[in-house]
This record gives C-alpha cells, structure tokens and sequence, in this order.
C-alpha cells in the first residue's frame, strides 16, 4: 500500500485488529514471528471479502527495527489500511525517543494510526481486584497522548491520522488541565508543537465503550462531529492460532 492509499482509507464497514497485550511478550524474535502470522491472517481475512473487511497491522514493539520491516510488508505487500499501536509496549510509551525511526517513517507514508490502550506497566495497577480495562485502559491512552504531544511526536508527524480508540480515554475530560499546563509552560518546546488544544483538533475520536450521552455532548464540544467515528465494538476472538 502506497502513501497516496494510506492518506484516502477504504470505506468499509469492518476493522479488524490484534488488541491488548499485541504480540510482544518479551522476545523480539517471537514477537516478530506472531506479528507476521497474526498480518497474515488478517491479509487474508481482508482478501476473501474486501468489500466487508479492512485491517490494521500489528507491529512487534518496541522492537522497532522489527516494527518498520513488519510496517512496510504490511502496508506494501499485504495491502493492509493502517496499522494498530498499543499505547505502551513493556513500559514505553508512544512518544519515547526510541520510536521516532517509526513515527518518521509513519509520516513519510501519511500513515493511518489506531492506538489503542494496553495493560500499564505498572504492577500497582493490577492490585486492585477490578478489570484492566475499566480504569487501566482509558488512563494508558490519556498518559501515550499526553506524551506524544508534549514530546512534539504529533507535531512532527502532521500528515498522519490519527484514530483514538474509546472516545481517547479520560483526554476530553482532562482539556482544561491540558490548557492550564501551557498557559502555565510547563513544559518547554510549545512554539514547536502548538498547543494541546490545536492538536487534539486534528485527531479522530472512535466511540467504541463510549456512547452514551455526556460522552458524545463532550466530544461535539471538544473536538467537533466530524472527528468522531461510530464504532461498535465486535468480538475479539475471529479465529485461535496455534502458539
């Protein structure tokens, strides 16, 4: 998939992609393996019925030279329409200096990118005797946000869209907060990457767990209509691949 197909996504009315915990568990070698096997399957699935199914690509991060190998088969040999990134991987978080090869390499290709929380790396927040995915999830999409703005990783990567999963976690809520923090300069760099409210602009919120009300009143207000997608959340287990 060329830059210019990347830039125009195909409208389908299903995405299909790997969610937490992604592929990598801790070796490179085999994360690389399952991410190539899991494409493959996901290729596939969008082959027989092109007109019905689209996908993201799972990348084997943080293993990043192994992400841009797996990064340009999936987008030029498979056909795939985007890829998926965690919201962290074993502790680093998308704005991390490591990822920039990818993150340069995403906007070369004016890539579309889903992120999509994870487990926290934080054994406290596992302690607590309640699902990851009530508090965990939303407030590991708000920390990688945070992140890749204030590290300028959406600043230098313009021509790259973006697609929060869940209506971008707790972001909308916490707009004020990102407000105070660069009236107050906080952090350091802001002429170079703008303000959080210029980018969250340019970012896509998804709907996915978030539909009710309050949730759809704040992101009109946040960010307009035209940058949330409806999705409804389908079954996460399309076929079991052998380990």
């Amino acid at each position: 998939m060329n830059s210019e197909k990347n830039s125009h996504p195909r409208r389908v009315p299903t995405i299909a992609s790997i969610s937490a915990p992604g592929v990598h568990l801790g070796d490179d070698a085999a994360a690389r393996a399952l991410a190539h096997r899991c494409n493959d399957f996901l290729a596939e699935m969008v082959r027989s019925r092109p007109d019905r199914f689209g996908g993201f690509a799972i990348l084997p991060l943080p293993d990043v030279d192994g992400a841009l190998e797996e990064l340009a088969r999936a987008l030029d040999q498979l056909g795939l329409d985007g890829v998926v990134l965690l919201t962290n991987a074993l502790g680093h978080y998308l704005g991390d200096r490591l990822y920039r090869p990818l993150f340069d390499e995403l906007q070369r290709r004016a890539a579309l990118v889903f992120i999509h929380p994870t487990l926290s790396p934080d054994p406290g927040a596992h302690g607590l005797g309640i699902p990851d995915s009530l508090l965990d999830f939303p407030v590991d999409t708000s920390r990688t946000v945070a992140q890749m703005h204030y590290s300028g990783t959406f600043a230098r990567t313009p021509d790259v869209k973006y697609v929060l999963s869940h209506a971008g976690g707790t972001v909308p809520y916490l707009a004020k907060r990102f407000a105070i923090i660069d009236e107050m300069g906080v952090v350091p760099d802001e002429e170079n990457r703008g303000t959080a409210a210029d980018t969250f602009r340019r970012l896509y919120f998804d709907t996915a767990l978030s539909w009710s009300d309050p949730t759809l009143h704040t992101l009109r207000e946040f960010v307009g209509l035209d940058h949330v997608l409806l999705v409804r959340v389908a079954s996460t287990a399309v076929a079991r691949l052998p380990l």
